[in-house]
């Protein structure tokens, strides 16, 4: 399955995959490269981008949602040149969106083939394709059904892991940089927490607590 999705991605952007061309278009070239070019020469310098100076008079880095300054995709570009990092940030997000929509399908039964179908329809729809001059978009809309995955599983048996992990791809979603997707995670919790089978009020509890702890 894994094979399957990055193989998907590999022939739907090959241009990008077997060359050196990179996502420059829009909001990628203007917005996302310059402030994660800022945070890796903070960062490998020791630092931490707390302030942005090269906006207006400056602003908090952090509060920036669109830095997505404790992303962990931010690391790449302590290993990669700001375009390398940011390419293969975008090409991690069909993969994750395809196995995330897959695994929460078969938590509902699905059968794996119309698991995997409606895994690929998601990950290369329209919508994600044009995200990905957008990447706090794109990364916060592939992690969504990962994130609803775990939340499911989370409220279908509360477990201490259960709830690291939910809460953990629910912050991955605000961690992005994209608030209203954030925001829809949250409402969707909430809504599974009503249509899940078993003892609503458990059930609206279990989904209240994790909302609080994501």
């Amino acid at each position: 399955m894994v094979g399957g999705a990055l193989g998907l991605t590999c022939l739907f952007f090959y241009r990008a995959v077997f060359s050196a061309q990179v996502f420059t278009g829009r909001d990628m070239l203007l917005v996302y490269a310059p402030l994660r070019r800022y945070w890796a020469a903070r960062v490998a310098y020791g630092g931490f981008p707390g302030w942005y100076p090269y906006d207006g008079l400056g602003q908090s880095f952090p509060g920036m949602m669109l830095s997505a300054a404790f992303h962990p995709s931010q690391w790449l570009g302590l290993v990669l040149s700001t375009g390398a990092a940011m390419k293969l940030t975008v090409l991690l997000c069909p993969p994750l969106a395809l196995l995330g929509t897959y695994a929460l399908l078969r938590l509902y039964a699905v059968p794996r083939a119309g698991a995997f179908f409606a895994g690929l329809a998601f990950a290369f729809s329209g919508y994600l394709v044009c995200l990905t001059s957008s990447l706090a978009y794109l990364l916060a809309g592939a992690t969504l059904p990962s994130a609803l995955w775990a939340a499911v599983r989370f409220l279908r048996e509360a477990t201490p892991a259960r709830a690291a992990v939910a809460s953990a791809l629910l912050a991955g979603v605000l961690l992005a940089g994209d608030t209203w997707s954030y925001a829809f995670a949250n409402a969707f919790v909430l809504l599974l927490a009503l249509t899940e089978a078993g003892p609503r009020a458990v059930r609206l509890r279990r989904g209240l607590g994790l909302v609080a702890l994501g």
